[in-house]
C-alpha cells in the first residue's frame, strides 16, 4: 500500500469499505492522534449543531430515529416551566440532526459509546470546534431559547463545558414592534450567563435579538419607550449579557420594525460589544452596519403539493449587525440576499431569449390570477408544465421562483443605512450597573 497522503484528511477519503475484511476491525486506536483527530473531525463537526425547544413528558424518547442520533429519554434531561395559551407545560430541549424536507450531513454521536478513550477524545474534537446554535421554538408566550440553552448546559459534565468554545443563541420575539423586554425576561437570562461565566471558556459568542432594544443614548436609560413591558425589570437582559465578558470574537444582530428610530440599535450594539469584546470600547460605532430591508418568508407546499414559495412581508425591518474579532477586525461576510439564491423565473426566460416585457406581462397576468398573493414574490408557475409558447417549461420546477418581479433580484430589499451624522453613541448608565452588581451578589430566590 503506498505511504498516506499529509492531509489525514485525505488519508480518510481514500479508505474504502472494502479497505479490511469483514473480520478485520478498523485500527482507530492504533492509529496517531492527529490522524485519530482527523477522523473525529469528520463524523463530529458541522457548520452548526441545532438544538431546539420541545415539548416533553415523563418515559418519552426523543426523536424520529431518522432526525436524532442518541435517542436519550427525556426524563433524565434537565426541564424547565414554560407557559402556553392552554397553562402550564414543561419542556426539554433536542439536537437535531435532521431537516423537515431531507437529512443533512449529521454528526455520528454514536461514537461517543465506543469507548472511554474515545469518548474522552472524540467529545473533545466535538465541544472545541463545532457552533452549538440554540434557535427559537416559534411563536410562543415566553422566550424559549434561553431557557434551552440553560438546560443543556447544566446536562454537560464539567470537563465538556471548559471544551465549549462557539455558541449562537437566537432570541425570538412575538412582536417586532414591541421592545425586546416585553417577553424576553432577564431572571432567565440572569442564571445562564452567570452559569456560563462560572463555567464556560467561551472564544465566541453571537447574539441575535429580535425587538426593540432600550435607549441607551442618554443616562439614565430609557428601557420601556411608549410602550409599557410586562417582565418586573425589563433592563436585566441588557445587564446579564454584558457581565459575559473577555470574548474572543463577538456577533450581534438586532431586528426590530421600520417603525421606531434605529439609531437605539447600533448604540445598543456597540455599548453590548464594548463590554462583551475584548478591547471592544475601542471600536464605538466602527464596523456596525444597518440595513432596511424586507421580511420574508418561506412555505415549501400549496394544497399538498411540493412547491417552494418565498413572499416578501409588505413592511420592512431595521437590522443591525456587527461581528468582530479582539483586534478590531470585522468577520461579517459581504451581505448577500437571503433568498433566492438561483435566478428567478423571469431572469431564466430573459437569458433564453424572450423579451423582457413581455416574461413580465406574462408573469404578472398570472399572478393576477391569485388574488391571495402580493405580486412582490410567487411561485408562479407551481402548477405549470409548459411557458408561454406550449413547449415543456423547465423553468417550473419546484426550485425556480420569481422573488421579486419589479427588479428579478431582490436588489431594494437590502438598503444600506448611512450612520453618518446620526446620534448613535452610547451612554454608560453606571447607576444601573451599581444596582446590577448589588443584585447579583443577592440574588432572589428561584421558585
Amino acid at each position: 500500500m503506498a505511504d498516506p497522503p499529509e492531509d489525514p484528511l485525505a488519508f480518510v477519503d481514500i479508505i474504502g469499505v472494502d479497505y479490511f475484511g469483514p473480520e478485520q476491525r478498523f485500527p482507530l486506536l492504533g492509529l496517531p492522534r492527529e490522524l485519530r483527530d482527523a477522523v473525529y473531525e469528520r463524523m463530529l463537526v458541522r457548520k452548526a449543531i441545532n438544538i431546539v425547544p420541545g415539548y416533553c413528558w415523563e418515559k418519552k424518547a426523543w426523536g424520529n430515529p431518522q432526525w436524532f442520533d442518541l435517542r436519550v429519554p427525556e426524563h433524565q434531561r434537565s426541564t424547565y416551566e414554560r407557559t402556553l395559551a392552554a397553562g402550564m407545560q414543561y419542556a426539554s430541549y433536542e439536537e437535531r440532526k435532521g431537516g423537515s424536507r431531507r437529512n443533512h450531513n449529521c454528526p455520528n454521536l454514536n461514537i461517543f459509546l465506543t469507548c472511554r478513550q474515545v469518548y474522552d477524545e472524540s467529545s473533545s474534537v466535538y465541544y472545541k470546534r463545532n457552533l452549538f446554535f440554540f434557535r427559537f421554538a416559534g411563536r410562543t408566550n415566553e422566550i424559549l431559547s434561553v431557557q434551552a440553552c440553560h438546560a443543556f448546559l447544566l446536562d454537560r459534565p464539567l470537563r465538556s463545558l471548559q471544551r465549549l468554545r462557539f455558541i449562537k443563541l437566537t432570541i425570538d420575539n412575538p412582536s417586532l414592534r414591541r421592545p425586546a423586554a416585553s417577553w424576553l425576561d432577564g431572571d432567565v437570562v440572569v442564571p445562564l450567563v452567570n452559569f456560563m461565566r462560572d463555567n464556560l471558556c467561551l472564544d465566541c459568542f453571537s447574539l441575535d435579538v429580535h425587538g426593540w432594544a432600550p435607549d441607551m443614548r442618554s443616562a439614565p436609560w430609557d428601557w420601556s419607550g411608549t410602550d409599557r413591558d410586562c417582565n418586573e425589570d425589563p433592563r436585566k437582559w441588557v445587564g446579564a449579557f454584558a457581565r459575559l465578558t473577555n470574548l474572543k470574537s463577538l456577533e450581534i444582530t438586532l431586528t426590530a420594525s421600520d417603525d421606531g428610530d434605529y439609531g437605539r440599535l447600533v448604540a445598543c450594539a456597540a455599548f453590548l460589544r464594548s463590554s462583551m469584546l475584548i478591547n471592544g470600547a475601542a471600536l464605538g460605532t466602527k464596523n456596525i452596519h444597518a440595513y432596511h430591508r424586507h421580511d420574508d418568508n418561506s412555505y415549501w407546499k400549496i394544497d399538498n403539493k411540493p412547491c417552494d414559495i418565498h413572499y416578501r412581508e409588505p413592511g420592512r425591518l431595521f437590522v443591525v449587525q456587527c461581528y468582530d474579532n479582539e483586534h478590531g477586525k470585522s468577520l461579517l461576510p459581504q451581505k448577500s440576499h437571503p433568498s433566492p439564491s438561483f435566478p428567478g423565473i423571469k431572469a431564466k426566460r430573459v437569458q433564453q431569449g424572450h423579451d423582457p416585457a413581455a416574461v413580465e406581462r406574462a408573469l404578472r397576468d398570472a399572478i393576477a390570477e391569485k388574488p391571495d398573493q402580493d405580486l412582490h414574490t410567487y411561485r408562479i408557475f407551481c402548477d405549470e408544465d409548459q411557458d408561454d409558447d406550449g413547449e415543456s417549461d423547465d423553468d417550473s420546477v419546484w426550485n425556480q421562483l420569481d422573488y421579486d418581479l419589479s427588479d428579478d433580484g431582490d436588489n431594494d430589499s437590502l438598503i444600506s443605512i448611512d450612520l453618518s451624522g446620526l446620534e448613535v453613541d452610547y451612554v454608560r448608565d453606571d447607576e444601573y450597573f451599581e444596582y446590577f452588581d448589588e443584585l447579583g451578589k443577592h440574588p432572589e430566590p428561584s421558585g
